[in-house]
């Protein structure tokens, strides 16, 4: 029987506190992106009670969303299971085995063969999901050797946004499930296969190139901070200490909390420049003003 694999081999492909200087990047500019543009956006999951099982349902956003006609959405599945009994009685679903669906391009092309192997994919979810040649063929070009987990951005952003939320702990996933009262079923309505996905997102570019065509889109660099976007960036950062108080509940899944503070600092430190800059620029007009006159 394979060795259950837990969200820590997920988010530390390589290891916690491994000196992988690209997995250390990629974490940042995750962490980054996530507080920058597709963290506001991600949906609070749906969860079912499945015995001794919890069943996720996360939506994350495109990061292309802003200049979409229509936003889209990738769903993140997740089905986690208790390895031993010591698992049932924690306080918390951190350390449960877990398996993961998502449709996301960036998983189906480099992650989804190595999963599918490796029986990572939700047991209940039959192969209509998946995308045929994605199973039966090795990536060539990402993740060549299939063997490595590694980091996808739908699967890193939507267990970000579950642990900062204190959405592993049994308490509040149970209320929850209690509360939306659905069935597994309910889910896997809900949520599209891979190659339908791709199918979304393709209909979605010829509209857009029948939009450029009709007259101009905006272009805006995703990469900007407009002043809303420094708003909720500025929100996210006081909520940070209602997500510290959260990790107290049960084991902790170390998500590199470390980079992600690092990149909403420099965030903070560009935002604070800009600032600096705009007030010098209105103090040289002020006095050039007062020259004149």
């Amino acid at each position: 029987m394979a060795k259950p694999i837990t969200l820590s081999d997920i988010m530390h492909p390589l290891g916690v506190g491994s000196a992988a200087i690209s997995i250390k990047y990629q974490q940042q500019a995750f962490a980054q992106l996530y507080f920058t543009n597709i963290g506001p956006g991600i949906k609070a999951p749906l969860v079912v009670k499945d015995g001794e099982d919890y069943i996720l349902l996360v939506r994350v956003p495109s990061q292309k969303n802003k200049n979409s006609l229509k936003p889209i959405y990738y769903d993140v599945l997740y089905q986690f299971y208790p390895k031993s009994s010591t698992d049932k009685a924690e306080f918390s679903i951190a350390n449960y085995g877990v398996r993961i669906f998502s449709n996301s391009p960036s998983f189906v092309y480099a992650f989804a063969y190595v999963y599918y192997k490796r029986g990572i994919i939700p047991t209940f979810l039959n192969n209509s999901f998946l995308n045929k040649e994605a199973i039966t063929s090795a990536p060539k070009i990402k993740n060549p050797g299939s063997h490595l987990l590694g980091l996808e951005k739908s699967i890193w952003m939507a267990t970000f946004y579950l642990q900062r939320n204190r959405y592993f702990s049994k308490q509040i996933l149970d209320t929850i499930a209690k509360q939306q009262d659905l069935k597994i079923e309910n889910l896997t309505a809900l949520i599209l296969s891979q190659d339908a996905k791709k199918d979304e997102r393709i209909a979605m570019k010829l509209k857009m190139k029948k939009k450029k065509k009709k007259g101009p889109i905006s272009n805006e660099d995703e990469g900007s901070i407009s002043d809303i976007e420094t708003d909720k960036l500025r929100n996210s950062m006081r909520s940070d200490k209602i997500a510290v108080n959260s990790m107290k509940n049960g084991p902790q899944l170390k998500i590199d909390l470390k980079e992600a503070s690092n990149a909403k600092n420099n965030l903070r430190n560009t935002t604070s420049n800009s600032m600096r800059v705009k007030e010098s620029s209105l103090k040289a007009k002020a006095l050039g003003s007062k020259k004149k006159s």
